[in-house]
């Protein structure tokens, strides 16, 4: 492919907050810069690279989460145009920013770790939730530069009230489940369980703006379509009607233009 076509949809740095922290607007940030593991998980990995950065399994982690963000960064990243000049493969392909699949899977791979871990986390808990509050803090802040590339892409915009309300209430809720764990014995012993809980509601929640939860209009499944109407007419004045010939393509149906 040509250099501006390998490059098209390079990961812009300016949406790096809004590309790692849910989203709970009508308008989802576009779908192929979508990464963000949850507030909760945010801070199990960030706990498991503080706590557990000699394990093998984070070390491979952390590579590989630093690895798709570099790559994903595409034009905005030099070495990617070294990438596609020198290495076989790199100029087949668009979309640099699919590789945040990597940052994904290795973020989830790390919060893994940090659940794994809870019991050795526990021990100066403060610190670790202080990091993670500062690095959600930071990603919040990066979000505010999202309406830069508004024109360019969708769902660009600044975090809603709504949106940092919901951020700072989750993260109290981490910090409170930790400081109950310390107190109370059932708590500390059900904390995996809530803490997943948690990250489920969460990443549910979050979920419900995008995309694929209006992959048509809703009237499609309820309502009658032209190709239909036109047979029961034909069928009510010639019961034998013939062989029908389609009035639209395979892919669209005119009255939903």
């Amino acid at each position: 492919l040509p250099f501006i076509e390998a490059l098209s949809f390079s990961f812009r740095p300016t949406l790096l907050g809004r590309a790692f922290l849910p989203q709970y607007t009508d308008v989802a940030l576009f779908s192929e810069f979508v990464a963000y593991p949850g507030i909760v998980g945010l801070m199990l990995a960030i706990a498991a690279i503080i706590k557990c950065r000699n394990d093998r399994h984070a070390q491979g982690m952390i590579f590989l989460a630093a690895a798709g963000l570099l790559l994903a960064l595409g034009g905005y990243n030099p070495a990617y145009w070294v990438l596609i000049k020198v290495v076989p493969g790199f100029q087949l392909f668009r979309v640099p920013a699919r590789w945040l699949a990597l940052t994904a899977f290795a973020c989830a791979g790390l919060a893994g770790v940090g659940l794994n871990n809870l019991p050795l986390l526990k021990t100066d808990s403060w610190r670790r939730e202080l990091w993670g509050i500062v690095l959600v803090a930071a990603f919040a802040g990066l979000a505010f530069l999202a309406p830069l590339e508004a024109n360019e892409v969708l769902g660009a915009s600044a975090p809603s009230t709504i949106e940092l309300a919901v951020w700072g209430i989750t993260i109290l809720a981490i910090a409170g489940l930790t400081y109950m764990a310390s107190r109370i014995a059932w708590i500390s012993q059900r904390m995996h369980l809530l803490a997943l809980g948690l990250l489920f509601a969460e990443l549910f929640a979050a979920s419900l703006s995008l995309p694929f939860n209006d992959l048509s209009t809703p009237t499609i499944w309820r309502s009658q379509r032209p190709a239909i109407t036109a047979l029961l007419a034909a069928q009510n004045h010639n019961p034998t009607a013939g062989r029908f010939l389609s009035l639209s393509d395979t892919f669209f149906d005119p009255g939903d233009l």
